[in-house]
């Protein structure tokens, strides 16, 4: 499992969103729980972007896991998870735009 710690995720008024290791900023523009565990859906951040866009945009999913009492974000490494939460996400999506 591919672990990035030590992300930062920051609470604005308008969105959250996570600075990665490498400093690069990534919006949370969607989370959902499954089975236990939440996974959020990430865009990269760009102050230019349209609101509406967002949901249009490619996003990735990570999750979060646990070690003691901090909480990092994860990839989904498996195949057959990743696109059952994808899915689930789409839908999210959908339902919010109608």
């Amino acid at each position: 499992m591919a672990e990035l710690k030590q992300n930062e995720v920051l609470d604005n008024d308008d969105f959250r969103e996570v600075i990665d290791l490498d400093g690069a900023q990534h919006e949370i523009i969607g989370e959902l729980e499954h089975e236990g565990v939440v996974y959020l859906a990430l865009i990269p951040y760009n102050e230019e972007e349209e609101e509406d866009d967002e949901k249009e945009a490619e996003f990735t999913i990570l999750k979060e896991v646990e070690e003691g009492d901090e909480v990092f974000l994860a990839t989904v490494d498996e195949d057959d998870m990743y696109e059952k939460i994808g899915a689930k996400f789409l839908k999210m999506f959908e339902d919010e735009g109608d």
